[in-house]
């Protein structure tokens, strides 16, 4: 739309200057309607310049060489061939554009003839330095144009790759979630169901047994609803959370607790026996967790199997 304005607003303007500019010394041939009709054809298709700008670059020198050559006044007909050879330095190759730079120079050299008497040479600099200006100023754009849409090609492998990232981060949360569940519930069920067992066996013979077994199944189900709500707590607020307080019924379990997983593995009819070597010292929480974790699946399975 900018460029249709451009095109019908210049060509309104350089058309009031083809009919007012002075010509008293008969510099320029007279204004005729063919005057009109080449400026109209050198403007009017700079509404589509960025669409087709070799082939509206090409039509607009045709056309300003012809004008020129004509010799109607000639400085009307500039800004056309200008901005068209920008269009394609800014568009196209520099190898296009190099072609494109030579052929608007030569045409403007070629409108250089019809300057007024003392300004010749002016003019010849004029349309050199304009030439190289254009240049210069659409390959820049071009390539500020290009470096953009790496830019955002790189921006969209960026944000694809953080995704990819996210959802790998979420697959190996879930994992983490999953193990963990399967640690927690395996290896509570699998003491409760054992002392099921035992308190249902031993119930008439044994009532001191069974009620062991009993407090065993509850203590087990409790431990499991603590760790339980110990993986709500990560799952909303956070790891940090969760691990607050040595005390606190919903700390991550380990090797603090490992007396707790002896006795009651032990309170199921398994024999443990512990042995440590070495002085005891304080492990990550990360750590911490895997072994005791390690630890309860191994006595979960011997309970099993």
């Amino acid at each position: 739309m900018a460029d249709t304005v451009y095109a019908v607003v210049s060509l309104g303007i350089m058309g009031a200057m083809l009919r007012n500019w002075p010509n008293s010394e008969g510099y320029w041939r007279h204004t005729d309607v063919w005057a009109y009709v080449l400026i109209a054809l050198v403007y009017l298709p700079l509404a589509v310049r960025r669409r087709a700008p070799l082939t509206v670059f090409v039509s607009t020198a045709a056309c300003t060489l012809c004008y020129m050559t004509l010799a109607y006044y000639h400085v009307v007909v500039v800004c056309g061939l200008g901005l068209a050879f920008y269009t394609v330095a800014a568009q196209c190759p520099r190898r296009v554009a190099a072609k494109c730079a030579a052929g608007s120079l030569l045409v403007l050299l070629w409108g250089t003839r019809l300057a007024e008497p003392g300004i010749g040479p002016l003019s010849v600099v004029f349309v050199t330095v304009t030439v190289a200006v254009l240049w210069v100023t659409g390959d820049r754009s071009r390539r500020l144009a290009e470096r953009g849409e790496r830019l955002a090609v790189l921006s969209e492998q960026l944000r694809l790759e953080q995704e990819e990232k996210e959802q790998q981060a979420v697959m190996a949360e879930r994992m983490s979630i999953a193990r963990e569940l399967h640690d927690v519930v395996a290896h509570h069920v699998s003491a409760i169901s054992v002392q099921t067992g035992l308190a249902g066996y031993v119930f008439t013979s044994d009532p001191m047994t069974a009620r062991t077994a009993l407090e065993t199944i509850a203590g087990s189900a409790h431990e499991a609803m603590a760790e339980m709500r110990r993986m709500l707590v990560v799952l909303r607020e956070g790891t940090e959370r969760a691990q607050v307080g040595v005390g606190d019924h919903n700390a991550a379990p380990g090797l603090g607790r490992l007396n707790q997983l002896v006795r009651r593995v032990e309170a199921a009819g398994v024999s443990v026996d512990v042995r440590i070597t070495g002085a005891p010292f304080a492990l990550p929480p990360g750590v911490d967790l895997c072994v005791y974790r390690v630890i309860q699946e191994a006595l979960t399975n011997v309970m099993k199997h």
